[in-house]
């Protein structure tokens, strides 16, 4: 299924591709390998489309967030490279995991239910009114 759902969101940036390819100026590249792109052409009125092809799979969290700023219109240029420097208090990027066999999962999550040591709370039984 995984399979599927990878070739689904590489095909996505299709029209993207083509657009980019047509229109687009690369501004910049991360360190992830990611383009960063401005359309030539904008709407009337509206700001300037600014689009990222990703390197390898889709993945949002994979841009830092200096580019995030940028992307998102927060900045007019995109921040030096000096800007993407760690702080020591910083951690490599992991990938959001959620829904594969990797994902985190608290201890007792499922132990408990599988355990069998959880028991159903049952109304005590009393007599309906009217009837005795």
């Amino acid at each position: 299924m995984f399979e599927t759902l990878s070739f689904v969101r590489r095909t996505s940036q299709v029209g993207t591709r083509l657009s980019v390819f047509l229109f687009g100026k690369k501004v910049g590249e991360d360190a992830y390998g990611n383009r960063y792109y401005t359309m030539k052409r904008s709407p009337v009125g509206k700001a300037e489309r600014r689009v990222v092809l990703y390197a390898a799979e889709p993945e949002a969290s994979l841009i830092p967030p200096v580019w995030f700023g940028w992307l998102h219109h927060q900045t007019a240029q995109p921040l030096p490279a000096s800007a993407e420097e760690r702080f020591a208090w910083g951690q490599t990027h992991r990938p959001n995991l959620t829904g594969s066999s990797a994902a985190y999962h608290p201890s007792g999550l499922f132990s408990v239910a599988e355990s069998g040591t959880v028991q159903s709370w049952l109304p005590p039984v009393t007599p309906q009114d009217g009837q005795n």
